[in-house]
């Protein structure tokens, strides 16, 4: 996390506001000293957490994340993206995963990371809302494919979940064959492309109807315990 430090004898978080949209980070102070902005990086066995993704204790993001425990990617410090050419379709999945991901934050995290949905951290951008740095630190919940969402295209550079071409793009299986249909979707997370530190999760589908059934099994729970599942 990126937090605001002063020096009295001892380093101390004074953060009270971190405003990643306006580069603003604000803290409260009763003295005068030395200030510094630093970033706090969490590691997994923090306040409990379990490398494993299964100690709900709240602590930092676990190295391997898990479908049915997909809130854990906001242990650390995440933004929702929908894309510049998206539908407003999708900009109402992204408001449906916010609302469920309070709701679990709260359930299983850390007093950090409750505070972080309390005073409303975890935000929604359209793509082109982001900056660099905004892109390198935070763990991204990406809505949307390819063509709608160029982050999305970015990640699928590498994994290689959606089959492209023009203005046609298909879903592909784990083998590598294409799901066809409209409601034909996917739920995968992977590596960030802006940082080796950083995860993205991606809710995607041929249409659409598509995106809202991922997120549909997301937020059911019916996407089980893998890192990965293509939906017919």
């Amino acid at each position: 996390y990126h937090n605001l430090y002063q020096y009295n004898g001892s380093w101390n978080n004074i953060t009270t506001l971190v405003d990643f949209a306006n580069d603003i980070i604000c803290g409260s102070t009763e003295s005068f000293s030395t200030f510094v902005v630093a970033y706090e990086e969490q590691s997994s066995g923090d306040t409990g957490g379990s490398s494993g993704g299964g100690g709900g204790g709240g602590g930092g993001v676990p190295d391997v994340l898990h479908l049915d425990r997909w809130w854990e990617i906001c242990f650390g410090d995440c933004i929702i993206v929908y894309g510049k050419n998206a539908a407003y379709d999708d900009v109402e999945v992204a408001q449906e995963i916010l609302e469920k991901l309070k709701e679990e934050l709260i359930a299983h995290g850390s007093s950090t990371v409750r505070q972080r949905v309390y005073q409303d951290q975890i935000k929604i951008y359209n793509e082109s809302e982001l900056s660099d740095v905004m892109l390198r630190t935070n763990h991204l919940i990406l809505i949307g494919g390819d063509y709608a969402n160029s982050i999305v295209a970015e990640v699928n550079k590498s994994y290689k979940f959606i089959n492209y071409e023009g203005m046609r793009w298909k879903i592909l299986t784990p083998g590598n064959e294409e799901i066809k249909s409209e409601s034909g979707a996917i739920l995968e997370f992977a590596s960030s492309p802006y940082s080796d530190y950083r995860k993205v999760l991606i809710i995607a589908g041929n249409t659409r109807k598509g995106t809202k059934r991922a997120k549909d099994y997301l937020i059911s729970g019916l996407a089980g315990a893998g890192e990965r599942i293509a939906i017919f």
